[in-house]
């Protein structure tokens, strides 16, 4: 494929998927701000504590098949794909029954090591809907970005969204601080009934179940190793959070999930879609080094371009947006966001790396690159918090994007014998000290001087997306 019509297919998929997160965003923005006014910042940090225990547990349950399945799916010849779809949406319903049921077994140890007391185990067993509501989810997902029906899957994340903050408006009005749990599993439900409403229509597929382990043994043996290095980083957040609940105080912990929010959800619709088109395309061309050289170098370029007059707009109107999705008394997570936007470039150039990783099947260095993530991540924001607070943990993202980024990079040339191009490598670095100008004048000029700067760069930006 010409880079040309590259360029055109990533820019349709963030079309498609920027729309979709929008929706998300501003279903979010609703939720959270409710939240934020009703509750407060303690049910945000209330709700960060359910949710690094549902996210991990999501995660097991999965077994990432959304990603690794969508893998095999890509690869897969026409007159097998079918077969490989039925595999996968038979595994997401164990694997989800299998995850739900564990959760309950532990739910007296999560709300021991959570609230220091097993009287709230019935809100784990409640939350343990969540993970089998997402894996099915997650099963007709990855069938749909197989396929690359991008638009059905839009669809189907719009239905779950839509009929998830629906359902949680009267709850956070009318039950307050005790509606976070059930707010959280309105979620779980509203996932599995889209799933259940967009399931894929494959044509007739008899598979036993010897047969669905024989096609499913290898996105299940990938989907594990990528399942073992997420919930590593997942654990490392939830030692952070755990940390910051005890260390400082909940309504700290709420401050910073908010900024996390924002930093990694908000700004990340944007590039939300590059993720969906580029690791299929990426996993059906992965044989050719030199093919995956170019298809990587330019998704970093495109990447650096489209993230320039985000990050600008980000930076410019950080204020702005704190007052807008959350509250005043939420305004401490400013020095964080403000740093933490202009760290997304690493954050995105990474992730473009490590996407060969999953396109390879290359499971177990992605367990070693995950458990290096977390460790720096641990160690760099617990230091800086403790030295300079938010200020810290802003600068701890973009030094611990930085070394991740450094880390994959190793792994990418040494390991595959891969390369990014000499001009890929300069727009980064253009990108970088853009993002670090904006930054410096915004705090020390104005907003108005960061405006300017982004208003410049839009035009630029647009072009080279454009040629």
């Amino acid at each position: 494929m010409r880079s040309h019509a590259v360029t055109k297919s990533i820019l349709k998929a963030v079309g498609v998927f920027g729309g979709v997160r929008m929706l998300l965003i501003l279903c979010a923005l609703i939720r959270n701000k409710l939240i934020a006014v009703f509750v407060g910042p303690a049910g945000v940090g209330l709700i960060s504590l359910y949710n690094s225990v549902r996210e991990m547990f999501g995660t097991l349950s999965s077994l990432n098949i959304d990603q690794s399945a969508t893998r095999d799916i890509a690869r897969s010849p026409a007159s097998k794909v079918d077969h490989t779809a039925g595999a996968v949406m038979r595994c997401s319903w164990v694997l989800g029954i299998a995850g739900a049921l564990l959760m309950c077994a532990m739910s007296p140890a999560l709300s021991l090591w959570s609230f220091g007391s097993v009287d709230l185990w019935w809100t784990y067993c409640l939350l343990s809907l969540v993970p089998l509501g997402t894996t099915i989810y997650n099963g007709v997902s990855a069938v749909f970005q197989g396929t690359r029906s991008f638009r059905k899957l839009a669809r189907m994340s719009i239905l779950s969204t839509l009929t998830g903050v629906i359902v949680a408006i009267p709850l956070i009005v009318f039950l307050r601080e005790r509606s976070i749990i059930w707010v959280l599993v309105a979620y779980g439900v509203a996932a599995f009934a889209s799933a259940m409403a967009f399931r894929p229509r494959l044509r007739h597929v008899v598979l036993n179940w010897r047969e669905v382990w024989r096609v499913g043994r290898s996105f299940i043996s990938l989907g594990f190793l990528i399942t073992a290095g997420l919930l590593i980083g997942q654990l490392f957040n939830y030692f952070f959070i755990l940390f910051l609940n005890h260390y400082a105080s909940t309504d700290t912990l709420g401050i910073y999930q908010a900024g996390f929010t924002i930093v990694n959800a908000y700004v990340g619709v944007f590039f939300t879609g590059m993720w969906v088109e580029f690791l299929p395309r990426l996993s059906a061309q992965v044989h050719s080094p030199r093919r995956t050289s170019i298809s990587v170098s330019h998704q970093i370029s495109t990447t650096a371009w489209l993230l320039m007059p985000v990050i600008g707009c980000f930076v410019c109107a950080d204020e702005l947006i704190v007052k807008i999705l959350y509250a005043d008394n939420f305004m401490a997570m400013l020095p964080f966001i403000t740093l933490g936007i202009a760290g997304v470039l690493l954050r995105a150039v990474s992730w473009c790396l490590a996407h060969v990783m999953l396109a390879r099947g290359d499971g177990r260095i992605y367990v070693v690159s995950e458990t290096v993530s977390g460790v720096f991540f641990l160690t760099l924001h617990i230091v800086f918090y403790r030295a300079l607070g938010f200020l810290g943990l802003g600068i701890a993202y973009i030094i611990w994007y930085a070394l991740y980024l450094a880390f994959v990079y190793i792994i990418y040339h040494r390991r595959y014998g891969l390369r990014v191009s000499a001009p890929a490598w300069r727009i980064v670095v253009v990108a970088t000290a853009f993002a670090a100008v904006c930054v410096l004048s915004k705090w020390y000029v104005g907003w108005w001087m960061t405006a300017i700067l982004t208003a410049i760069i839009i035009p630029f930006s647009w072009k080279r997306l454009r040629s």
